[in-house]
């Protein structure tokens, strides 16, 4: 991957993971600010297709997976219409992941808002 593609990258896996720490920790001005940035990180995603993509491969085929930036690259992966069944499912273990806590929640109520899940889970 080159410079820029790891630096999208880096970035995105440490603001994902900051927002959700900071929520955990009740900073929630901190978990706010992280998640405009990659909302903004998003936005750029889908303009640059190409680059959009390689974040996609490259979350998909992180081992392990980075749970809370995998929930934030659904948001491209749909409107590119990218690896679009494999990033649902990531999403889906996700949301069946207690252990996560508030990313399970976060990727549970994503997934109803886009219709992959109804209201009783299934």
């Amino acid at each position: 991957m080159e410079q820029k593609g790891q630096n999208m990258l880096d970035k995105y896996i440490k603001y994902s993971q900051a927002r959700v720490d900071m929520f955990n920790a009740q900073e929630i001005p901190a978990a706010n600010l992280a998640a405009t940035k990659l909302y903004k990180i998003n936005e750029e995603l889908k303009k640059d297709i190409n680059m959009g993509k390689l974040i996609i491969d490259a979350l998909l085929d992180t081992k392990p997976q980075q749970p809370e930036a995998m929930l934030w690259i659904l948001e491209v992966a749909l409107p590119l219409g990218y690896r679009t069944n494999e990033v649902v499912s990531a999403v889906k273990k996700i949301s069946q992941n207690k252990d996560l806590g508030v990313t399970s929640v976060d990727a549970q109520m994503s997934l109803r808002v886009k219709g992959y899940i109804r209201s009783d889970g299934i």
